[in-house]
């Protein structure tokens, strides 16, 4: 489940988020309106806690300005003004829930408990991947019935692999989701946690379910992914280009053998099966792609 909390104050804002985190929870902070306003919208979360006496946009107008973008958002206010009136407005603007300054964190953390029943109860309570399932609520994880104790990064990848399973999910979309930073290319904190739950997901059965997509990422599904693995084709000096006369000059032939040799780094390969659509094109040729060879034969 990931958080945002709108909050001015620094020290009150990473209070909440440290007490959250310790729950498991996947936590973003903002300290005034405009800001929140950007994140909430530009990115998904599943709770908003929000203070009402915020700089640059107030917490009122925020949320008049988000409850029609984030209908199911839920939302939980946080004011320090005691008038009933203050509370009403709140509500009645799109609130949830509001909770008075000052707070016990215990209550607080009820609350945000008891909204996320609501919202996974109009979504998903329970992520199921073949014989993996990950319920939202308890925050537990079994496959097979056998309960896996995961951290709470480990977890929040897990949950992410598992709300986008089937499809291939990038490093970069894992470590701006996950772990609220932008992609670094050189750190590999990505693969090394893949690694973590593969060890304690997929070890002991015999079907893997976190599959590795060369050259993309990483894809969360009950069978062997879709993606054809790539893999350079060697046919002596020509190259691989479209019909439809896109280049692809860096598919690489890697030796006049004839063999089909691996392809090494980050370099796009020719794929193992030559689309029909495909033509052979000498790699100095300036000849359209459609007067070439095409899987190998003259025209």
């Amino acid at each position: 489940m990931r958080i945002l909390v709108v909050e001015d104050d620094a020290a009150l804002a990473a209070y909440i988020r440290k007490g959250l985190q310790s729950e498991h929870y996947q936590v973003d902070l903002a300290l005034d309106g405009e800001q929140g306003e950007e994140m909430a919208l530009q990115q998904d979360f599943d709770l908003l806690i929000l203070d009402l006496n915020l700089p640059k946009l107030d917490g009122i107008s925020l949320l008049r300005i988000l409850r029609p973008e984030r209908p199911h958002l839920q939302v939980l206010v946080l004011t320090a003004r005691a008038r009933v009136e203050d509370r009403v407005l709140a509500l009645d603007s799109g609130a949830d829930d509001c909770v008075s300054k000052p707070f016990s964190y215990s209550e607080l953390s009820a609350r945000v408990r008891a909204l996320l029943r609501r919202e996974v109860r109009t979504l998903e309570s329970v992520l199921q991947v073949g014989d993996l399932k990950l319920d939202r609520v308890e925050r537990r994880v079994q496959r097979a019935g056998r309960t896996i104790e995961l951290t709470t990064k480990e977890y929040a990848l897990l949950e992410y692999l598992m709300r986008n399973a089937g499809r291939h999910i990038t490093r970069s979309m894992i470590i701006e989701n996950v772990w609220n930073l932008s992609f670094d290319t050189s750190t590999n904190v990505v693969d090394v946690y893949i690694n973590y739950l593969r060890k304690k997901l997929d070890k002991d059965f015999s079907c893997p379910l976190i599959h590795t997509i060369r050259g993309v990422g990483y894809e969360l599904s009950e069978g062997p992914s879709l993606f054809v693995p790539t893999r350079v084709l060697v046919l002596g000096g020509f190259r691989l280009q479209s019909v439809r006369g896109e280049p692809r000059t860096d598919w690489r032939i890697r030796s006049a053998s004839g063999r089909r040799e691996p392809c090494e780094g980050d370099s796009h390969c020719i794929p193992d099966a030559m689309p029909r659509s495909a033509v052979l094109l000498p790699p100095s040729s300036r000849t359209n792609a459609r007067s070439g060879i095409r899987r190998g034969r003259s025209r």
